[in-house]
């Protein structure tokens, strides 16, 4: 994109595709789900071919974005005006006025809210400057899986630290926990307009797919390989799909089988063809082969969306492990698609 382009010269396409890069994989993804085919296969393009754009460039479409939103018609005491009507219907102005003061104030927004939404990755990088005892914090307000996660993106070095840190953490004034909150989405808020200032579109791009379901994984690819066969693969290349497991030796694919829920593999290998059954059933106890291959057989029709729920499911505990270095793919079966 050529530097001397203000933000009002862009297109609608490419202010919505720096804007959904600024999101982060997994939120983009969510958008994503709202979107047409068509849309999709648009703001792929447009976000495959953005180049270099300056902070000053996504500052500028973040606020547009923010004046277009503030613009919209809202209610935004709808429900206590709701409440004030139905109470003086039901007991009479005095009382609900009595009954309205007596009632709570609404639940404030939990400490690092805001973090909760983003990649694990995008939070461990938020906290690696930081002392050890303000990741802790941090940590023991995100929910456990996510706490999970960010602690095993950080740097080996780091773990135990935090984590020794967490142990012995007694209880914090809230007006610490408030203020260390506020620097971090201030910090938060810097790195997204600073991530897009270089964008690597294909990698980006691989990371919202791999956030999203299958249909849209299957869409957007499938088109990139007929438009442009050489940007298609490479960003496939960047991927995980549930296909891709038979590109895992037989090791590999016993750690995957013992961290995935048995319900999910039912139903994924419903839609799958004989080579991943083969290989997953190689990789069983005779017995736990059998049962699982009785339970296919036995089992009626499977909606499709279920199928690709499960797939996406286990997909997504295999990029987890590659993340975290559990488990790894051989450059072998890599070159030569095992």
């Amino acid at each position: 994109m050529a530097e001397e382009q203000t933000v009002t010269t862009l297109s609608g396409l490419t202010k919505a595709s720096i804007l959904l890069m600024t999101l982060g994989a997994e939120t983009a993804a969510q958008v994503l789900k709202h979107l047409s085919e068509s849309e999709i296969e648009k703001l792929t393009a447009e976000i495959v071919g953005l180049r270099e754009v300056s902070q000053e460039m996504v500052d500028k479409v973040l606020d547009e974005f923010e004046q277009v939103k503030s613009s919209l018609p809202s209610q935004p005491f709808i429900g206590k005006q709701f409440a004030v009507q139905v109470l003086e219907q039901a007991v009479g102005g005095e009382k609900a006025a009595e009954l309205l003061r007596r009632s709570p104030e609404p639940d404030r927004r939990k400490p690092f809210e805001r973090l909760w939404e983003l990649e694990a990755s995008r939070i461990a990088g938020l906290l690696a400057s930081e002392h050890p005892q303000v990741a802790a914090l941090v940590l023991t307000y995100l929910p456990a899986e996510k706490a999970a996660m960010v602690l095993s993106e950080m740097e080996a070095s780091l773990q135990p630290p935090i984590a020794a840190r967490i142990c012995s953490m007694g209880e914090i004034d809230p007006e610490v926990v408030t203020a260390i909150d506020e620097v971090l989405h201030t910090s938060m808020v810097t790195r997204q307009t600073q991530v897009v200032t270089s964008p690597p579109g294909p990698k980006v791009l691989a990371e919202i797919l791999n956030n999203a379901s299958r249909s849209t994984e299957q869409a957007v690819v499938e088109s990139l390989l007929r438009e442009d066969p050489a940007l298609g693969q490479q960003v496939r290349g960047m991927m995980f799909l549930f296909e891709d497991i038979t590109k895992l030796d037989d090791r590999t694919v016993q750690v995957v089988l013992r961290e995935i829920d048995q319900e999910d593999l039912r139903l994924a290998l419903k839609g799958a063809d004989d080579n991943i059954k083969e290989l997953v059933f190689r990789n069983m106890s005779e017995r736990a082969a059998e049962t699982l291959k009785e339970d296919l057989e036995l089992a009626g029709q499977v909606r499709d969306k279920d199928i690709e729920v499960a797939q996406q499911r286990i997909a997504g505990v295999v990029r987890q492990l590659l993340a975290s270095g559990k488990i790894e793919i051989s450059s072998e079966s890599q070159e030569t698609g095992q």
